[in-house]
């Protein structure tokens, strides 16, 4: 089973606000047939026990997940990496965050599927918490970005029908810009 880029990606930001991350930023690049994604979150990190361990499907700290005796997102990511001869790399610290990179080849048979980016942008922004959101989309000299904050205070929020429905005609209206672009 394999999991479309952009449930990756949620999962991945999932996990830095769940660990008490004030700011996470996502930044996706394509080049040619390459995919790049880098994620870097200021939440509470790990030491390097911890980071040797969140790669066994088996261990989970449970805090983040309490009700969950597994963490399958960190060793899920590098199964599919190995598995379309992409690159996994995470560095993390106590007390300064995570930082994870991945990158594979989009032509390759099991890469994983291009998601809805403007609906996985949404999707990230709308996880309960107070944190800000900065998601950059880059190819070449083609990119535009997009921050959690500046889009709720713009908005009045992303709650009801109206704002929602907003943020994502804004988010569509990027990304065709930008795909126009590319």
């Amino acid at each position: 089973m394999h999991a479309t880029l952009g449930e990756l990606m949620l999962d991945l930001v999932q996990n830095a606000i769940e660990a008490k991350a004030h700011t996470v930023g996502v930044v996706m690049t394509t080049a040619g047939s390459r995919c790049s994604i880098h994620i870097r979150d200021d939440g509470c990190g790990m030491d390097e026990a911890t980071l040797a361990r969140a790669l066994d499907p088996f261990f989970t700290n449970g805090e983040k997940h309490a009700n969950r005796r597994f963490g399958l997102g960190l060793p899920f990511l590098k199964q599919q990496m190995e598995t379309v001869g992409g690159t996994l790399e995470i560095r993390s610290e106590p007390g300064a965050g995570t930082t994870v990179d991945f990158a594979f080849d989009r032509t390759h048979l099991d890469a994983p599927p291009f998601p809805d980016i403007p609906g996985t942008v949404l999707t990230m922004m709308n996880f309960s918490g107070d944190y800000e959101l900065l998601f950059k989309r880059q190819d070449g000299e083609s990119a535009y970005e997009v921050s959690r904050n500046e889009l709720l205070e713009a908005l009045g929020g992303m709650n009801t029908t109206d704002e929602l429905s907003l943020a994502k005609q804004y988010l569509r209206g990027l990304d065709e810009e930008f795909t126009t672009l590319s």
